[in-house]
This record gives C-alpha cells, structure tokens and sequence, in this order.
C-alpha cells in the first residue's frame, strides 16, 4: 500500500476519502450563505461532503487558516508537545472546516478549529491532513464555534477570546441587533459581565495584550489596568505601565496584583492621583460594602476594589465591618475565596493575626 493510500493519523489503515480541488469543482452547491474574509470569499454549503472525513494535501492548498480569526498567538512549547504527539501518535482528530467559494469561483475549504493542528503537521513536512467539513450560514456561525470549541483549548487566551466576543458582536449589531450582547451571551452560555469583562481587555496597549496572551499577566489582574485607564484617563502614562511591568517580567518575578497596583502608581502623577484619590476611597466604602453584605453588585464592586488604594480598602473594611474582630472578618473573607481570589489576596495582607483586637471605627 502506498503512502498516500495510508491514514496519516493510523498508519496502515485505509485512509478516508481524499477532497481535491477537481472533486470541490464538481459537488454541487444547494445553498450560498454570508461573506467571509471581508467579502473575498461566500460560505457555500455542500451537502454531498457534508459532516464526513476526508484526507486532503497540502500541496493543493485546499485548506484555508482563516487569517480574521481571533488566535494570533500559539504559544512555542504547546506546538513542540503537539508536534510530538503528532509524530508519536498521528492527527488523532480532525481539522474542522466550512466551505467557501472565492471571487473567481473556486471553492475551498476554512479552517474553524484545528489551526494548530494544521500548522504542526505541515511544519513536520506531512504531506496530507484529515479535515472534516461541516456547514455556516454566515461568518457570526463561523466565530461562534470556533469560540466554542476553543473554549476548552489550553492555547485559547482572553485576548483572543475579547477579540471573538467583538467580532461576533460588530455582526449582530450590523445585521441590526440592538441587544447583541445579551444574545450572545444567551447563545454561549456566559453572563453579560463576563463578555464585557473580555472585550476590555482590548483597551490596554499592545505591549500588555503581549503579556496576557503569553501568559504573564492573567486577565484579572489586566483588569484592574484596564479599570486605572478608564478612571485616571490622562493622567496615567500608559506606556510606562507596560514598561514597568515588562522590567518585573525581565527580573524573572510572576505579576501579582499588587505588582501590578505598583506599575499603576508609579504612571500615575502625583496631581492625578490627588484629585481621584476621593473617587478611590468612595469606590472602596461601596466595593467592601458589597463584599461584606453579598449584594448583587459583586462584578462591579471587585472592579472598584481592584483600582483603589489599599488604605481606602483597609479604612472602608474597618466602617463596613465595625465593631467585628478581625477573626469574624477573615472568615467572612474567606468565603469569598473561590470568586474574588485577587481581592481577597489584597486584603488579607492587610488584616492583623488572630490575636488582633476588635476593629473599630
């Protein structure tokens, strides 16, 4: 048996039917769908390759990466472990794909999950891959399983989930949607906190979206950067925020909430931090307040604690909980562990030991 006869992903078993450019040619379109790749391309549905498995080359380029998807970054040392899986055990799961005719007619097929798949095996010189083509009505269908799929990918960072939930978003309010967010968030089964929470993070510089997606800064604590630039505006030097806490990054050190508190400060004037230091400490009363009295506005309360300084937190705890020990308040803390780790980190610091006597007002 030739090689080509071959599986790539289970060596000497038949291989699944092989897709050509020719055979795509032939297969007949029932249905034409939306645009996709700024309008160079219309999805296309085929029934006659629909849900099947095939093996396709890539030296005839049948296989498109969809260069708008939201992934830019794959991560080194995740490719190198796929690429080991791949030589050891084979392509164990097919690249899914969607069918698209370009302007000048041909039809191919676009990737939806299974990049990295697709580039490992054609950086190990493969000379085939298996694909399975499945069909979208239009480009929102496109990014929203791709988003669902990748949900569970340790390669799927919070960037490129931001720059998904955008996307996906600028869709729906073009086909005239008026509540796109809420859709959204119904159809992936996700609140409407955490879409926002996401697509803000497209807000910070280039440079701190770099961290995130690598893995050096996590999303929660780019939040709270996010927070300062939306509360200081101007008076914080944003490109010194990323320098700072690119330096921490060179002396080796993981960021911490509080290393990235300091990077904030240390961009922010002295006049700035004056005239919002009032802002601040009102945002840590009602922050603590909803943090010790669990009321609904939780999301919007760890936003609050995040961006204010430490001594407005410690006072506001000290009126919100008066008259408790500090034994009473840890422990109320600590219930709040599994939502509010970054915060609750902020504050324990704060918090005397056991013996401490009862904070008062």
């Amino acid at each position: 048996m030739s090689p080509e006869a071959q599986s790539i992903d289970r060596p000497g078993l038949p291989s699944p039917n092989r897709i050509t450019s020719s055979r795509l040619r032939e297969e007949k379109i029932t249905a034409v769908g939306g645009n996709v790749l700024n309008g160079l391309g219309t999805l296309v549905r085929i029934p006659g390759i629909e849900n099947q498995e095939f093996q396709a080359a890539f030296g005839e380029c049948v296989v498109i990466p969809n260069p708008n998807q939201p992934r830019t970054y794959f991560d080194p040392e995740r490719m190198a472990e796929l690429s080991d899986t791949l030589k050891s055990e084979g392509q164990l799961q097919a690249v899914v794909t969607v069918p698209y005719r370009t302007k000048d007619g041909a039809v191919k097929l676009l990737i939806v999950d299974g990049e990295r798949r697709f580039r490992a095996l054609k950086n190990l010189g493969k000379d085939f891959l298996r694909i399975v083509v499945r069909w979208a009505g239009d480009e929102e269908v496109v990014l929203k399983r791709s988003l669902i799929l990748d949900a569970t990918s340790l390669d799927h960072n919070a960037i490129e989930k931001g720059r998904t939930y955008k996307q996906i978003i600028a869709i729906k309010r073009a086909k005239g949607s008026r509540h796109a967010v809420e859709e959204l968030a119904k159809e992936i089964g996700v609140s409407k906190p955490t879409i926002h929470t996401y697509v803000s993070l497209l807000e910070l510089s280039e440079e701190i979206q770099q961290m995130v997606a690598e893995g050096n800064l996590s999303h929660m604590n780019a939040v709270a950067v996010v927070v300062a630039q939306r509360r200081y505006d101007d008076k914080l030097d944003k490109e010194k925020v990323a320098r700072v806490l690119q330096s921490h990054l060179a002396d080796g050190e993981k960021h911490t909430i509080s290393s990235v508190r300091a990077a904030i400060r240390s961009a922010l004037s002295g006049e700035g931090y004056i005239k919002t230091r009032a802002t601040a400490d009102l945002s840590a009363h009602r922050a603590c307040k909803d943090l010790v009295h669990g009321t609904t506005a939780l999301s919007k309360g760890v936003e609050d604690l995040l961006a204010a300084d430490p001594r407005a937190v410690v006072a506001a705890l000290q009126v919100k909980v008066r008259g408790a020990s500090a034994e009473v308040l840890r422990d109320t803390l600590l219930q709040l562990r599994d939502k509010l780790p970054q915060v609750i980190h902020i504050i324990e610091k704060a918090i005397p030991g056991p013996g401490a006597k009862k904070i008062s007002s």
